[in-house]
């Protein structure tokens, strides 16, 4: 799965970082209710950033937001964690 260039993203559309972890939980898991689950926030939370991504893009729906955002994926890029070699 390409990683985003989530600096990227939140640069070019002035994203808070609540916004853009919205949007990177929007690729990762679909719906509200289980963003909200895994971002442990409330599912109004979840719609009032939803709103604010809607606006600053200027996409009409989550699938609009997800193309967005794979236009920024880094296709190429590993990973990089504990227990990755250097």
């Amino acid at each position: 799965v390409p990683q985003l260039a989530t600096n990227a993203i939140a640069a070019a559309f002035r994203l808070t970082p609540s916004e853009t972890r919205v949007l990177t939980a929007i690729v990762e898991f679909g719906g509200v209710p289980d963003i909200a689950a895994k971002l442990g926030i409330a599912e109004t939370t979840v719609k009032t950033h939803l709103g604010r991504l809607f606006e600053k893009t200027g996409a009409g729906r989550q699938a609009d937001l997800v193309k967005i955002a794979a236009g920024f994926a880094v296709p190429f890029a590993q990973p990089i964690g504990p227990d990755d070699a250097a």
